[in-house]
């Protein structure tokens, strides 16, 4: 049995071997920065004086390694009928609204990745790419659904009525243990309402526009979270899922992706109308896009409202003009043209660009430049990696339809110089019959391993010399059978490249009882070695080298390759938590153990201030060893991020015995470089795990509750305490960021959207916040004292947040804290608004406070209902303008509330 188990193995082998050498589009594996050894590659005069070649050796190919990087992301898998460790999990739709309608028909998925905006944010190393062929029903005609799954070790999100009026994103609330039935009841979904208007162009209706309404389905309207929700939303105006990085192309995969996000998108018609459905109830952002080979033309519309049951009118959003063109002409260093190669221009703010553009035979192309500062992007023709150029300062074109003369900017590029690259073994005797493979590293959401293209690659010239052409630094991947791999960077043309003999090792999986685990699922990682310093020993040049090895057989044992160097080991099974091994130096010939523990489960609660934090929040778990412990230096630790639920709760699944430390987050601010985190972070927490435990805890953000308060006060209205107001507090202008505060004052005052992009999401990590308890009161804590911070205090109404006050104070000792009330006296209002004698129905206004200039007052948005009216409670007593949102003016355009008067002010509308 063993000799026809090595058989298999060697045929399944000579399989990938075969696979991965026929260049069919392999995965590429993603990389991190490539380590530089401080090894000294062999001159030319060297290989011309190297051993005759080496007979081929016989047994594994490494190429498996190379080709097996990529680690695809483990979908929700469908339990077996028979399977008595099948989880249930089940429930029914139900309208909100409307609690008698279950939507039937209506397809429902089980997913692992959270829709956080347009751009994805799973993009850090180690992240797999989203898949969307998950576990899919649909409810029957009482809106019923059932999922009979295997339990999966991280939380779960339905992603309910792709493009339908329902179509929805919701975390799940409770997923089942092994053998459990959950039964989740009523999962709710909102009514849904729309957003119809006109897109313009130069004051004529523009066609074929796309419209996109986008918010963020993990943070509710009353998290307070404004200036996050601005920050991830910088730059969608001009983003395409089919566009650019630096680079290169956006994968296909974030194409896909985009397709389902639960983001209604709309084309307008020939009078440039658009309607859009089954739009959620709370704030939208609306994004415009003009279509077209030049048509770069773009527009946004924020903060609009939209109610359940209701079209919200939006009336006319005028798409800017567009911006200028450039002619380029692309010549390598003895001119001759640059044909049918791609170009692209970048946006200096966000990274992220249109659709390449083809060269034509002379090397001319026109370009459509999103800003003055954009980056020129130079793709060689035929799948060539993607080189960032100086762009020229010639060029410009003001209107195409009137350009005659001008003449193109020349940009010279290279041609790609030769490569050669000598395979030899530890006795520098040449290798024949093995094979080079070369990618290009770039950084397009997470690192990504770009594989040049096949006229590029190099190919064996004679034995043991492979000749391929180098058009820009590249990692070099070099596979001959019964050697290990061989990984090096690139940076001159001639490279020699050592590769070391492979090697056998066992590895059993067992329990901590001893007894052997079958079926185990066993993954490596390589690390390289200090000794090991000749090119060819840089393992960590491809950075996601964990490899999946195989599966244990019945006596709990797997043959695995190894070579000199320092390996770790994962193993993971059903019935167990992933558990890595230690870093080890194998031995050829020897058993390495591994050894897998139960799981173990955290269930907490995130709190701000004692009280439960918003929706959407994420929780991260690392899992750390103590100094000193075997496992300290294992390449497999493992990291789980979870996303806070009602009432801040998140909970970890199948998390191996140990130490593990969780740290509160805010969502990423996603990038064409990656998710951008907060500046400011806050307080992780440490806990032991034992197998079977569940545990609960409570994680505070930013402050201790035990120390002493610096600020407090109460909110009142009409003289009885507001509960469940939000109170957020900042330190005003820290020394080291004045900076910041001009470019946030620029914004205020010119409405300059690219100088509050290059703040980054600092500004949202600056507020301390807590929400008022059924006594009003609030208290801050942790604050340098003397100092001056900024108070607003804001309302939940119809599920979003209502500014209504702000003051500056001095914080206090913690011997004598600062009193900070704030009693706010309100009425309620009516307000009708009118036009040519009829109602103005499904109308956004906006109302401020007038106060003095140096204070801002309240502000409230609102929307017109049916009958052009709208109900607006506990509204602050003072003067008030009215305008509308988009488009027009009212007359009266102010209105007075008195004391505990009601008020039902009449407006007359005038268009524009």
């Amino acid at each position: 049995m063993a000799r026809i188990g090595i058989v298999v193995v060697a045929a399944v082998l000579a399989v990938a071997w075969f696979v991965w050498t026929a260049g069919e589009e392999p995965v590429p594996p993603p990389p991190v920065a490539a380590n530089q050894p401080g090894a000294v590659e062999p001159a030319a005069t060297q290989e011309a004086s190297l051993p005759a070649p080496a007979a081929r050796a016989t047994g594994q190919d490494s190429a498996w390694w190379s080709a097996g990087l990529a680690n695809p992301e483990a979908s929700v898998v469908e339990a077996a009928a028979d399977d008595s460790r099948a989880g249930v999990l089940r429930g029914r739709l139900t309208v909100r609204q409307q609690l008698f309608q279950h939507p039937a028909g209506v397809e429902v998925r089980l997913t692992r990745s959270w829709l956080d905006s347009v751009i994805p944010v799973e993009t850090e190393p180690g992240q797999r790419t989203p898949l969307r062929d998950e576990l899919r029903t649909s409810t029957d005609a009482h809106g019923y659904f059932v999922f009979r799954i295997v339990p999966p070790p991280t939380e779960l999100f339905f992603l309910i009525g792709h493009r339908t009026e329902w179509q929805d994103y919701q975390k799940v609330p409770k997923l089942p243990r092994a053998g459990e039935t959950i039964d989740l009841g009523d999962v709710f979904v909102d009514q849904r309402g729309a957003i119809e208007g006109y897109v313009t162009k130069h004051g004529q209706g523009l066609a074929n526009a796309v419209v996109r309404a986008v918010d963020d389905p993990l943070l509710d309207g009353t998290s307070g979270f404004e200036e996050l929700l601005e920050a991830r939303q910088l730059g969608l105006e001009s983003y395409q899922p089919t566009g650019m990085t630096r680079g290169g192309p956006i994968p296909d995969w974030v194409a896909r992706r985009d397709r389902f996000l639960p983001f209604p998108t709309a084309t307008t018609d020939a009078e440039g109308k658009f309607v859009l459905r089954g739009v959620r109830p709370g704030n939208h952002n609306l994004f415009v896009r003009e279509t077209g080979r030049f048509g770069n033309a773009i527009g946004r519309s924020d903060g609009v409202l939209v109610a359940a049951g209701q079209t919200t009118d939006l009336g006319v959003i005028d798409l800017r003009s567009e911006s200028p063109l450039l002619r380029l002409r692309f010549v390598d260093e003895d001119k001759q043209p640059w044909a049918n190669a791609r170009v692209a221009l970048l946006s200096s703010i966000t990274g992220f660009g249109g659709e390449p553009t083809t060269t034509g035979a002379d090397g001319s192309v026109l370009l459509a430049s999103p800003d003055p500062q954009a980056r020129l992007l130079f793709g060689m023709p035929d799948g060539g990696p993607w080189l960032e150029v100086a762009r020229p300062s010639g060029g410009r074109v003001r209107e195409l339809s009137r350009d005659r003369v001008t003449p193109p900017a020349t940009v010279t590029v290279p041609r790609p110089r030769e490569l050669v690259v000598t395979l030899v073994d530890s006795g520098e005797r040449l290798l024949a019959g093995g094979t080079v493979r070369a990618y290009v590293q770039a950084e397009t959401f997470r690192p990504v391993d770009r594989l040049l293209p096949a006229g590029l690659q190099p190919r064996q010239r004679e034995p043991g010399i492979h000749v391929g052409r180098l058009p820009c630094p590249a990692v070099l991947v070099a596979s001959v059978p019964g050697f290990a791999p061989a990984m090096t960077t690139a940076s001159s043309g001639r490279v020699t490249m050592k590769l070391l003999p492979l090697q056998t090792a066992t590895v059993r999986v067992h329990d901590l009882d001893g007894r052997s685990i079958a079926g185990a699922t066993v993954r490596a990682q390589v690390h390289g070695h200090p000794e090991l310093r000749f090119v060819g020993a840089q393992w960590s040049a491809l950075a996601n080298d964990r490899v999946l090895v195989g599966t244990t057989d019945e006596q709990g044992e797997l043959t695995v390759p190894v070579w000199p160097t320092f390996f770790s080991f994962q193993a993971s099974h059903r019935d167990f938590a992933p558990s890595a091994g230690p870093k080890v130096l194998p031995v050829p010939g020897e058993r390495i153990d591994l050894l897998l523990r139960g799981g173990a489960e955290v269930r907490g609660t995130l709190t701000i201030e004692m009280r439960p934090a918003p929706a959407g929040l994420r929780v991260r778990a690392r899992q750390r060893p103590p100094d000193g412990h075997e496992l300290a230096t294992s390449g497999f630790l493992d990291e789980r991020l979870a996303v806070t639920g009602a009432g801040g709760t998140f909970a970890f699944r199948q998390l191996v015995a140990g130490i593990w430390e969780l740290c509160p987050e805010l969502p990423g601010v996603p990038t064409a470089d990656g998710p951008r985190p907060g500046a400011q972070p806050w307080r992780n927490k440490r806990v032991q795990l034992d197998e079977g435990q569940e545990l609960h805890t409570t994680i505070e953000i930013q402050q201790d509750y035990l120390a002493p308060t610096q600020v407090r006060g109460v909110v009142t209205c009409n003289g009885a305490a507001l509960a469940k107001a939000l109170v957020r507090l900042r330190r005003l202008d820290p020394p080291d960021t004045r900076q910041r505060s001009d470019a946030r004052r620029r914004f205020k005052e010119l409405g300059d959207r690219e100088s509050l992009a290059m703040l980054g999401p600092e500004e949202t990590t600056a507020w301390l916040r807590c929400e008022t308890d059924a006594f009003g009161e609030f208290r801050f804590r942790d604050l340098a004292p003397n100092t001056e911070h900024e108070l607003r205090v804001d309302v939940q109404q119809g599920g979003r947040l209502q500014f209504v006050g702000r003051r500056v104070l001095r914080s206090g000792t913690t011997t004598r804290p600062t009193e900070a009330d704030f009693a706010m006296t309100a009425s309620d209002v009516r307000l009708t608004c009118l036009q040519e004698g009829r109602p103005l129905p499904n109308r956004m206004l906006r109302l401020r406070q007038v106060v003095d200039k140096e204070t801002e007052g309240a502000r409230f948005e609102v929307l017109l209902d049916a009958n052009g009216q709208a109900w607006i409670e506990q509204l602050p007593i003072g003067r008030w303008t009215v305008e509308p949102m988009h488009g027009g003016s009212l007359h009266p355009a102010e209105f007075a509330v008195g004391a505990n008067l009601p008020v039902a002010p009449l407006l007359q509308y005038l268009p524009r």
